[in-house]
């Protein structure tokens, strides 16, 4: 018997990447560097921001990568307030419902943008716990 379902949050619940992609374009505009759509999927998305600072920005310091991935994020946030969840994860969870499955979130998202993105799709009290 199925006794809970883990949910991830980017790409299952919502898709992200879009907004991602647009808050990594305008911070790496700060530096001279274009991106495409081929360097995105390659270098960024799916990794941790520490790991893709260290890769596409060596010459930074760890405070000042630090400091890039908290604005960054924060961009991210200002810029995903329109988010949608993804077709049929309202039947899902209602399908979780009327069965009594318990029901978790793993992401690797940054906390705060994981609350947010469940706050901006109304799903706050859907999940326990974040993992």
């Amino acid at each position: 018997m199925l006794a809970a379902i883990l949910f991830d949050l980017d790409g299952t619940l919502v898709n992200t990447d879009p907004v991602h992609y647009q808050a990594w374009q305008e911070m790496l505009l700060r530096f001279g560097l274009k991106m495409d759509e081929n360097f995105y999927k390659s270098r960024i998305s799916g990794r941790l921001n520490s790991v893709i600072l260290q890769d596409i920005l060596p010459q930074l310091s760890l405070q000042q990568q630090e400091e890039f991935a908290t604005e960054k994020e924060a961009m991210f946030r200002q810029l995903a307030t329109q988010l949608q969840p993804l077709p049929g994860l309202s039947q899902l969870l209602a399908w979780t419902e009327e069965h009594q499955i318990k029901r978790a979130l793993v992401t690797n998202a940054p906390r705060l943008n994981a609350n947010f993105m469940l706050e901006v799709l109304g799903l706050t009290k859907t999940f326990s716990p974040i993992i």
